[in-house]
């Protein structure tokens, strides 16, 4: 049955119990958390199975959470209702870099150091003097991790300040490969090799091998028009953008 087993890779999991049997989903996503591919494991009836299967091919292309509607009276009644506990512990696993605090997470700007749009204003009300990203880097900490946030940090600083948010961003001390254990960042590089695969392979194929601390082990497979050199050059561009500066990449073959 399609979709039905452990697959080698996955960016996501959650295990739930349907008709007192363990069911397990394995959700790889590439860019912008696009669904590559939903697997599951489930022991039970396989007219039962055939619901997940169709609805990992339903969902395949889509952006994570952007679950079909069905309005054909109880298609999929299984399916729907465990993916979407699925897809809705994901979105509460997204904000676990930073404490909530309590608060509406959509308000939240810096999942590194859990700052929130409210702490910005109130900083501005409290005349702290800022003019740049880097000083709200040294009051609050915003935009001193990964650093993916300073374009919304940004937007967000510019209606409140009477002159022009200066460019001096926060230098970010810490990537975000560095707070992952090392199965989050397996599955965060091979979630960028699969986008560098996509966007560039064209006979060549990267695949990841392993990692030491601080570096990445990938081997290239086939042949094309990228030389060794260039593929290590332009891998280590999409793993800075995707993980964050400072860690290495190593070609083995």
């Amino acid at each position: 049955m399609k979709n039905r087993g452990r697959p080698s890779f996955w960016r996501y999991f959650g295990e739930f119990t349907l008709l007192d049997l363990p069911l397990k989903f394995y959700l790889d996503t590439g860019k912008n958390d696009q669904v590559i591919e939903l697997t599951f494991e489930w022991d039970g009836p396989d007219e039962i199975a055939e619901q997940f299967s169709e609805l990992a091919s339903l969902i395949k292309g889509n952006e994570l959470g952007d679950i079909p509607v069905f309005d054909t009276g109880g298609l999929f009644p299984y399916a729907y209702t465990f993916y979407r506990k699925f897809v809705l512990e994901i979105k509460d696993e997204l904000h676990t870099f930073a404490s909530l605090k309590g608060r509406n997470p959509e308000e939240l700007i810096c999942r590194c150091f859990g700052v929130y749009r409210a702490d910005i204003h109130q900083l501005i009300g409290s005349g702290a003097e800022i003019q740049s990203i880097r000083d709200l880097g040294d009051h609050l900490q915003a935009g001193i991790g990964c650093g993916s946030c300073h374009h919304d940090l940004k937007e967000e600083l510019t209606p409140l300040l009477s002159a022009p948010v200066l460019e001096e961003e926060a230098v970010p001390v810490m990537g975000l490969w560095e707070k992952l254990d090392p199965q989050g960042l397996a599955r965060e590089c091979h979630s960028i090799l699969r986008e560098w695969n996509s966007d560039h392979g064209a006979g060549q194929e990267v695949s990841l091998k392993g990692s030491r601390p601080g570096s990445v082990l990938v081997s290239i497979k086939g042949e094309g028009k990228w030389t060794k050199e260039n593929i290590g050059k332009s891998l280590q561009e999409y793993l800075d953008k995707g993980l964050g500066e400072g860690l290495s990449l190593i070609i083995i073959s």
